[in-house]
């Protein structure tokens, strides 16, 4: 399968979570099933490898353009490099976006080649309003790609965790998480996890099983304050306090917890439940276009038959199995 991974961030330029993860993820993708599957990663940077099945191909700004606030320049220059993007595929199964930075990319590859597109949630506009300040107006313009490429997306695989420190307990009262890595690199070192029920958080922790899940409710659904902050501090305490007092259930715990990551949530697990998911896609895909072509094919038999036209006997051969 050839495989195009978009992303912002990929090494040596890695700043946060999305970086980590296409690099952990392209790396086993490469290696799965002999190595025959085509890895061609575009990146924002300068970045040019070439090794084996795995491509690495950074794409610089082209030009600098006129802006009216200076704040502008970070979307300009993120849709200049999208349409470079788009233009350096030559030939593609499947691609999968991460982060808002690729996602125009991400579409307007799907409709050249008609593949499917793949997203990865990291983090979600709405939810980070702060990047008005960075972003200006702008910051109108890149929630609105977000939301059209997820409009347009075919599918939405897990993230992945890399690594973890020791600690007999965790406690994660986060009131935003698009997944939450740093509760699996807890849960890999066999800790149970305390933390709100609030966006992927639940895909990680299972409750009463690795951990304990406090309900979460905020004021308004793009907000991000609780609703009751109170109750949602003491509910969280009060969970804690429930198993402090029982060492032996906290083993017990951060042993599921370590199974379930290694099962579900391991670099190699992820990438295989990845590339399964990508033929799924694209199996559903050429699906479709076989459906259509044989409707097609049927609708003009008809024609033909009600013409008397010779070329019935022609089209039959050609399209004979």
């Amino acid at each position: 399968m050839r495989i195009t991974l978009l992303t912002n961030e990929y090494p040596p330029y890695v700043y946060g979570g999305a970086g980590v993860h296409v690099e952990y993820l392209s790396r086993e993708l490469a290696i799965l099933d002999e190595g025959i599957h085509e890895i061609h990663i575009l990146c924002f940077g300068d970045q040019n490898a070439h090794s084996g099945n795995k491509i690495v191909e950074g794409i610089l700004p082209a030009s600098h353009f006129p802006f009216r606030d200076n704040r502008d320049r970070k979307l300009l220059d993120t849709l200049t490099r999208n349409i470079i993007m788009t233009s350096s595929v030559k030939e593609t199964d499947i691609v999968h976006c991460h982060t808002w930075y690729t996602h125009l990319a991400g579409c307007l590859i799907k409709e050249i080649f008609s593949i499917p597109l793949v997203i990865t949630t990291h983090s979600l506009e709405p939810q980070r309003p702060w990047k008005e300040e960075q972003l200006g107006s702008g910051y109108r313009a890149s929630t609105w790609i977000e939301k059209t490429a997820y409009q347009n997306a075919d599918g939405f695989p897990n993230p992945i965790s890399s690594s973890c420190t020791a600690m007999p307990l965790f406690v994660c009262p986060s009131i935003y998480e698009p997944f939450g890595i740093i509760n699996l690199e807890a849960m890999t070192c066999g800790t149970p996890v305390f933390a709100s029920d609030d966006g992927g958080i639940p895909e990680v922790v299972s409750h009463g099983e690795t951990g304990l899940l406090v309900s979460f409710e905020p004021i308004e659904s793009h907000s991000g304050k609780p609703r009751d902050p109170e109750k949602f501090s003491k509910d969280l305490g009060n969970a804690i306090k429930s198993l402090l007092s029982s060492p032996e259930k906290i083993k017990t715990m951060g042993a599921k917890s370590r199974e379930r990551v290694e099962k579900y949530f391991s670099c190699k697990s992820i990438a295989r439940q990845t590339l399964e998911f990508y033929k799924e896609l694209t199996h559903q895909r050429w699906l479709s276009l076989i459906e259509t072509d044989w409707r097609d094919l049927f609708l003009a038999i008809i024609w033909m038959e009600k013409s008397n036209s010779g070329l019935r006997s022609f089209v039959m051969k050609r399209y004979r199995p």
